[in-house]
């Protein structure tokens, strides 16, 4: 009975998954909804839509205050659901998410800055916060913010390391180390 019953709640719970950029938490993260049965949600997604504009753009256009005030509004609306994966955008973090404000279990997909450091090399320059000129300068804005970000990732309920994984096999990461809990 009580193993039916903790199945039950993990069911409903919410799971969020946030991270650096580049971290997996959109790929990884519509296959874990296909492995659990759960709804996928991007907030990227949301704020587009809630915005007109996508968080990119936002930014580019000098209007972070208004995506961060769009992130707050949707973590609001989303936490009155169950039984969702959530890709939380890269500024969002654990200290936006107080467990007893928002419910469910946060994510932190850790990826080393030297994976990151990878991608950035292959991305396309469309991130403003890690543009730049050359690859060292983007390098070095991407390891400040991310230097000052981890420390917010870190306070997440489950941190999931992993190096040199596909989307599949980081969600199957994820689904395994949630069944533990």
């Amino acid at each position: 009975m009580e193993k039916k019953i903790k199945k039950n709640i993990k069911s409903r719970l919410n799971i969020w998954l946030c991270g650096f950029s580049f971290s997996g938490k959109s790929s990884a993260g519509k296959i874990l909804a296909r492995l659990t049965g759960k709804r996928f949600i991007d907030t990227d997604t949301l704020v587009r839509k809630k915005t007109g504009f996508s968080p990119a753009n936002l930014i580019k256009e000098n209007k972070e205050k208004l995506l961060r005030k769009t992130e707050k509004k949707i973590l609001k609306e989303l936490s009155d659901k169950k039984g969702l994966i959530v890709s939380l955008g890269g500024g969002i973090s654990p200290k936006d998410l107080p467990a007893q404000k928002y419910g469910g279990i946060c994510v932190f997909l850790n990826r080393s800055f030297k994976e990151i450091e990878k991608e950035l090399l292959l991305s396309d320059n469309s991130r403003p916060l890690l543009s730049g000129k050359t690859f060292k300068e983007r390098k070095n804005k991407a390891k400040k913010l991310y230097l000052k970000r981890i420390k917010y990732y870190l306070k997440a309920d489950l941190k999931i390391n992993f190096k040199n994984l596909k989307p599949y096999g980081l969600a199957v990461k994820i689904k395994k180390a949630l069944n533990e809990i």
